[in-house]
């Protein structure tokens, strides 16, 4: 049975609905309408969201865009590699663990507990875990600040471009509803890289275990063999 035609990948212009000769004012415009369009809080397709980011990132960005243009390439930017040769993501889960590995190990070793009763794998999963949750809350309020603030600059209008669907280059007011537009952008971005990096560090500490010694018996009742004392490293 002869087999589908592999489904033709759509150029970034084509997902924002722009053309290849578009000024990149354009390009931020007609973005702005796409991610009204696609988001997931407005009833959008998450996956079309993400498309419509990547799109914007590749032609908001003048150098990978005439790199596109003359080549088609549209890969992301690659991280740099660690010291070691690990690639950067990598490297940064791994500086992640140790931030925390030395911090849990630094407040055992200052307190009464005993390391080999403490599961210090399962307490760094513990930590990591909890880090992840609050990012997790606090990026559901900036992006639910960023929804809102969406509105924002085409709303701001001057008796100069009234009339016109938004404010021109001369909008001193729209011009600052879109730095703050950027700027929570910028968060957002920030703590997706930070989930990133806690994701990794996570999987990567799948992967080991402690040995913890058996609990002695206390007043008659045997210990029930690998325990987890929990600790506090808020």
């Amino acid at each position: 049975m002869a087999s589908k035609p592999a489904k033709k990948k759509r150029s970034p212009y084509d997902t924002l609905g722009v053309k290849r000769g578009d000024s990149a004012d354009t390009v931020k415009k007609a973005y702005r309408r796409r991610a009204r369009e696609t988001h997931p809080d407005a009833g959008g397709n998450p996956a079309e969201f993400k498309e419509v980011e990547r799109a914007y990132r590749l032609l908001s960005d003048a150098s990978r865009r005439a790199r596109y243009d003359e080549t088609g390439d549209d890969s992301e930017p690659r991280p740099a590699a660690g010291p070691d040769g690990t690639g950067g993501a990598e490297a940064a889960a791994i500086d992640v663990l140790a931030q925390v590995f030395t911090g849990i190990v630094n407040k055992i070793l200052n307190s009464p507990e005993d390391p080999a009763t403490v599961n210090i794998v399962e307490v760094m999963r513990a930590s990591l875990t909890n880090s992840r949750g609050n990012i997790l809350q606090n990026r559901a309020k900036v992006q639910s600040a960023r929804a809102k603030m969406e509105k924002v600059p085409d709303r701001v209008q001057t008796d100069a471009d009234a009339g016109a669907e938004s404010g021109g280059s001369g909008n001193l007011l729209r011009s600052m509803a879109e730095t703050m537009l950027r700027n929570l952008d910028s968060q957002l971005a920030a703590m997706d890289a930070e989930l990133a990096r806690l994701d990794l560090a996570l999987s990567i500490l799948a992967k080991y275990r402690y040995r913890v010694d058996e609990l002695p018996k206390v007043f008659g009742m045997l210990g029930s063999g690998p325990s987890f004392v929990k600790l506090s490293f808020s």
